[in-house]
């Protein structure tokens, strides 16, 4: 992902997995370690929020000018992105898409496309459940990751260091049952009777 976040063809790195996965810690990581990005910002879709309330918080967060007519709003945001080198993170993407992985507001699809076709150096970071709809021909333009889970040693041996105790078969059970996902072990019984 380092790799991807300097390439100059890229220009979205996107992380997938279920809820739970480490997707936000990974790309806090990632951060974390991008000093070449002197401006970060974090939106968590908490909520579906519509294009415009995104568009001018973003500008409000660069102390740009929003318009005050929404059609304009779109070309600012994506001028606005073209005047330095931003580091932009959109957690939970997936709030914003419907069930078949179209955008519930389609500003968000003109501003993908919009975005796309300008010289920004600028990076969107995305985690989501699931990979939007993007416009056919920026596909070469973004990376994608599938966070997967550890295999079975690997997620028994992880149980065992935070001290999970319980026999082998139970600790190998929970750990095929959590998809390889069992790091959430503060939220478990020290003793593992599955």
């Amino acid at each position: 992902m380092q790799q991807w976040l300097h390439a100059n063809d890229v220009r979205l790195i996107g992380v997938t997995a279920a809820g739970g996965y480490g997707k936000s810690a990974l790309v806090t990581k990632l951060c974390d370690v991008a000093a070449d990005f002197p401006q970060q910002l974090w939106v968590t879709f908490s909520d579906a929020y519509p294009f415009a309330v995104w568009g001018r918080w973003l500008l409000d967060k660069l102390e740009k000018p929003a318009p005050e007519k929404p059609e304009d709003l779109l070309v600012a945001v994506c001028d606005c992105l073209q005047t330095e080198k931003y580091l932009l993170v959109w957690d939970n993407l997936e709030t914003l898409l419907q069930d078949d992985g179209q955008w519930r507001d389609e500003v968000y699809a003109q501003f993908w496309a919009r975005w796309f076709g300008s010289r920004s150096e600028s990076k969107i970071l995305v985690t989501s459940r699931e990979q939007p709809t993007l416009p056919n021909n920026t596909l070469n333009q973004s990376r994608w990751l599938q966070l997967g889970g550890l295999d079975t040693d690997a997620g028994v041996a992880l149980l065992q260091a935070l001290e999970i105790q319980g026999l082998n078969e139970n600790l190998e059970g929970f750990v095929r049952r959590v998809d390889g996902h069992p790091s959430r072990g503060d939220k478990l019984p020290k003793v593992l009777a599955v």
